[in-house]
């Protein structure tokens, strides 16, 4: 019999949870790509204001980026992280450190950017061990609050 908790019905849900992650993580990309034009546009002091091209090219590349390396990176690193602090540390990280670096040394951003995202990532994995399962909120392990499975079958 194929249920919720079936491994058939838990699949479905890793894969529904996967995609809204990917979404997240396009979202995310797609306003750090638009944020990251004006900055870098500001920062240049280039007297020509970026056209709909360019602005559309950077939101592309860095939405694509962002849906491709999201969900891998949540799901592996951030699994037993609250939901909300799997997905707002690590963005809040990202546009923190995009903003600092293109303001003070733009060429180090390809390194300083992924570093600062891949560092909050590891500070979460650490302040949430594998036995702390659920305690502080809703994971993607499916624990509740009081740390049983959910009804789901993601646990």
């Amino acid at each position: 019999m194929k249920g919720r908790n079936s491994e058939e019905g838990g699949g479905f849900i890793r894969l529904k949870i996967t995609s809204v992650l990917a979404g997240l993580g396009a979202l995310g990309g797609a306003v750090a790509g638009f944020t990251l034009t004006i900055i870098g546009h500001v920062v240049s002091g280039y007297p020509i204001t970026p056209g709909f091209g360019v602005f559309a090219w950077n939101i592309g590349i860095m939405s694509g980026v962002g849906a491709v390396l999201g969900p891998p990176l949540v799901w592996t690193v951030l699994r037993r992280v609250p939901l909300w602090r799997a997905v707002a540390e690590p963005a809040l990280a990202g546009i923190v450190s995009s903003v600092g670096v293109m303001l003070l040394v733009p060429p180090l951003f390809p390194i300083v950017v992924p570093g600062a995202i891949i560092a909050s990532a590891v500070r979460l994995a650490r302040a949430y061990p594998e036995g702390d399962a659920g305690k502080r909120g809703r994971t993607l392990e499916g624990k509740s609050r009081t740390g049983r499975e959910s009804a789901d079958g993601l646990g």
